[in-house]
């Protein structure tokens, strides 16, 4: 709980302003599979190109920082074969 209480978030209002304008918009033109992939797209920014050097400072002489940062990637690639899908 303490993680929580004492960490920051180098999180602007302008990119969190970017992002409620493009998911609204992307909505209110029907298209709710862009604005999920806009969310995805800013989730995998702010968690990990912002926090990059967080993140990865401790894991570098780790073999599994590859997977660590590999695995919202492929996750990210299912979503879009998903999403690219016809129904």
């Amino acid at each position: 709980m303490d993680l929580l209480t004492t960490s920051s978030t180098h999180i602007t209002l302008i990119e969190v302003a970017l992002l409620l304008l493009l998911s609204a918009m992307a909505n209110m033109f029907g298209k709710p599979k862009l604005a999920l992939l806009v969310t995805c797209f800013f989730t995998l920014f702010w968690s990990f190109f912002i926090n990059y050097d967080m993140l990865f400072v401790s894991f570098r002489h780790l073999g599994h920082s590859y997977l660590f940062f590999a695995f919202p990637f492929a996750i990210v690639m299912l979503t879009l074969l998903g999403l690219l899908r016809r129904d």
